[in-house]
């Protein structure tokens, strides 16, 4: 069977999980996000903002008039200039006492007109909810008393013009009067000043109406309706509001951290990834707590459940050959899965021979006793165990000499002599070196991929992968195991393992 490598998709799920994975990076920026907002609210200064409305009146000598709507008829710009006017805030700083100028008032006042409508709010802003209320009150009632003096004073200059124009009509009407009666009755003369004093008589009736429409005029500039003392205050900035769009912030900035995170740290946590990265599929999970050589309930069925993808893979044909196992991660991790993974093969009816590389003398005893192993021989090339209980599998631990690379002239003898008629598996640990790893790869006939979960990075599964391929190596998939897992005995090598090879440990010699 070829090997799958197939592109994955865009899965959503992939994204989600990247989320779920790096949580700890948006909570800490949310965290950090209302922090901010915290800290914002304690440096700024609080101001408070009160507002009263008011409803204007129509100056005019007819005020029932109703052909026009009084919105119509009052300009809201103009008068919202007028109530923030200097000449307003002198007089609302009169009313508020001494320690409030016009200046400051004027600053901390705005009026704005409410669409098609004559009513104006005005809002004062202080440092406390008391003063702004103060403000906006004084302002409002200086603007009205303002805009009716304003009134007043205009109606006033048209009564004086309008007397003034009376006493000069009355002194000509007068002046026509004994000019007609010194004249004949019906001559030219007598007729010229009777159309003089007609004329005079209209101009004063006008006159005299249009006074008293004056005087009855109401100046009234308007009302207060809601006084600021009676309405609510507005604070800003807006505790809720500030605290709100941080955490907000830094909920968007931890969603794109994690992301970030991600493609700067990628690490290998689903299937997606392996499959992304050359691992093809993943085979199995082996947890935390699965660390035994010889493991038993759940644990084992793991490993059985990774047999038989594996051998569905259709790379390991009629039983025999080499499969190579690569961990991408450190062997205190790793350790102990392929020398498992090779007895639970075994337990299918297959003949296993489990070479191993470069073991410690610990490791190799402690394999023997939990796999139940006896020593049948032990020669130049290397020693060799059988299974007491599982005919199938045996183990080969061979000779090294100090100068000699782990995958060894004697592990390749054995190797080459016992792949023909049965299945041989070994594991090149990353310590080993690039060279081993290039070498079990071009000489196995299939590969797994040993991965940690969350701890082995993208780039090492895809350089494993890779090197498998350039080797002309198949890989069957990859299996996931949890980094935080640390086996029962994990092998040091160095100057232990050469002792265990050139002094083979003898177990079992009760057989």
């Amino acid at each position: 069977m070829e090997q799958r490598n197939d592109e994955p998709g865009i899965d959503l799920r992939h994204y989600a999980e990247v989320l779920w994975r790096k949580w700890w990076v948006i909570a800490l920026a949310t965290l950090l996000g209302l922090g901010a907002g915290a800290a914002t609210l304690v440096l700024l200064p609080t101001q408070a903002s009160a507002t009263a409305t008011v409803s204007l009146n129509l100056i005019t000598s007819d005020p029932f008039d109703v052909s026009r709507p009084v919105s119509e008829l009052i300009d809201p710009a103009g008068e919202a200039q007028v109530a923030s006017s200097y000449a307003v805030a002198e007089r609302a700083a009169a009313e508020l006492g001494q320690e409030w100028d016009a200046a400051d008032i004027r600053q901390a006042t705005e009026v704005a007109g409410v669409a098609d409508t004559a009513v104006l709010r005005i809002t004062a802003t202080s440092g406390s909810a008391q003063s702004a209320r103060e403000i906006a009150d004084a302002s409002a009632t200086a603007y009205l008393d303002y805009r009716s003096e304003l009134a007043q004073s205009r109606i006033e200059r048209r009564l004086e013009q309008s007397s003034q124009r009376l006493a000069e009509l009355r002194d000509d009407l007068r002046e026509v009067n004994e000019r007609l009666a010194q004249v004949e009755s019906g001559s030219a003369a007598a007729v010229q000043a009777e159309s003089d004093r007609s004329l005079i008589n209209l101009e004063i009736d006008s006159l005299t109406s249009q006074l008293a429409t004056a005087r009855g005029i109401d100046t009234n500039g308007g009302t207060v309706l809601n006084p600021a003392a009676n309405g609510q205050v507005e604070y800003t900035p807006s505790t809720l509001l500030v605290l709100g769009t941080a955490t907000v912030a830094g909920l968007g900035l931890g969603l794109l951290l994690a992301f970030l995170v991600h493609a700067i740290w990628p690490r290998v946590f689903s299937r997606y990834d392996v499959a992304a990265n050359g691992g093809v599929e993943s085979l199995g999970f082996i947890g935390r707590t699965n660390v035994a050589i010889a493991p038993r309930g759940d644990d084992l069925a793991v490993y059985r459940e990774i047999r038989e993808r594996v051998l569905a893979g259709g790379l390991i044909r009629d039983e025999r050959g080499l499969l190579a196992v690569l961990p991408t991660y450190r062997h205190e991790v790793l350790g102990g899965v392929a020398v498992t993974l090779a007895h639970v093969l075994a337990q299918s009816g297959m003949h296993v021979t489990y070479v191993a590389l470069r073991p410690d003398a610990d490791e190799v005893s402690h394999v023997c006793d939990a796999l139940n192993l006896a020593q049948v021989d032990a020669t130049e090339t290397g020693s060799h165990y059988v299974s007491r209980d599982l005919p199938g599998f045996s183990l080969f631990v061979p000779r090294h000499n100090p100068d000699d690379e782990p995958f060894s002239i004697a592990a390749r003898q054995e190797i080459i002599s016992r792949r023909a008629e049965s299945l041989v598996v070994i594991a090149a640990s990353r310590e080993y070196g690039r060279s081993s790893r290039l070498a079990a790869s071009r000489l196995a006939d299939a590969t797994v991929l040993l991965a940690a979960r969350g701890g082995s990075t993208v780039t090492e599964v895809r350089q494993a992968a890779h090197d498998t391929a350039s080797q002309g190596g198949d890989i069957v998939g990859t299996v996931l195991v949890h980094r935080r897992r640390r086996p029962e005995v994990t092998g040091r090598g160095g100057a232990r393992s050469h002792r265990a090879a050139n002094n083979p440990v003898v177990v079992g010699s009760e057989a």
